[in-house]
């Protein structure tokens, strides 16, 4: 019996599709990661475009993909923006007093909790030939 957990997002019957098919589940997992790396920072930008009522430039070079890493049993990436050079993606995400938030980063990790990993997964799945659940 599978544990359905927080820690996996959604994804538990995807990666009990990929142990059936016998497949590395850590490394289905790394490739597919690596492989989405534009995607995820195309989307971060388009919610910053979106957001922007005036656009300098200054918060999207501070954007940011790191990975993916393995930590033990968790691969993970980080998505985001560098605030210690260039604190205005801090500013524009939570806002200020004078200034209301124009949230990009929220957005972004949302639709990935709640859609994004788990259509990225199929389509790994597919390509490999995993037979649907």
């Amino acid at each position: 019996m599978a544990f359905y957990g927080r820690m996996t997002l959604g994804l538990d019957d995807y990666l009990e599709r990929l142990v059936r098919a016998e497949q590395d589940v850590d490394q289905v997992v790394t490739d597919m990661l690596e492989g989405k790396k534009i995607a995820a920072v195309n989307l971060m930008w388009k919610y910053l475009r979106e957001s922007s009522e005036q656009w300098t430039g200054a918060t999207g070079r501070t954007l940011f993909f790191e990975g993916p890493t393995q930590d033990g049993n968790y691969i993970f990436i980080e998505l985001g923006a560098h605030t210690d050079v260039d604190p205005s993606a801090f500013y524009k995400e939570y806002g200020r007093p004078k200034q209301a938030a124009e949230s990009f980063l929220r957005p972004t990790l949302q639709f990935y909790r709640t859609r994004g990993l788990r259509q990225w997964m199929e389509a790994a799945l597919e390509r490999l030939g995993v037979p649907s659940a």
